[in-house]
């Protein structure tokens, strides 16, 4: 079971430069930036949901995803949202019908 998850990040232009290993650092933790208790299917529902009604935290999901890439301007695109979301949110990749409760 998983307890926990982190992404790291290192700047390899930096080690190249160095001449070094690279330094790696914590970009998030999920359990703490997403506030889950753990990571059961129903935690990751309740984030898909919350996902879909809090479009401040769909902006860090979206940075996360695109590894702090602010440029991406999906987190202001509805329909990028919901296709976001909708993928979360339905068990088989041809089922559409998770996807109508978003409104």
């Amino acid at each position: 079971t998983v307890k926990d998850a982190e992404t790291y990040y290192g700047n390899v232009t930096e080690a190249n430069i160095n001449n070094k290993p690279p330094i790696w650092r914590l970009e998030y933790n999920t359990r703490q930036f997403y506030n889950m208790s753990d990571f059961s299917p129903q935690s990751w529902s309740d984030l898909s949901d919350r996902l879909w009604k809090d479009k401040n935290l769909f902006r860090g999901f979206i940075k996360h995803y695109y590894r702090n890439d602010f440029n991406n301007e999906c987190y202001i695109d509805e329909r990028c949202r919901r296709k976001f979301v909708c993928e979360m949110k339905k068990a088989r990749s041809y089922d559409e019908s998770f996807c109508a409760s978003l409104n």
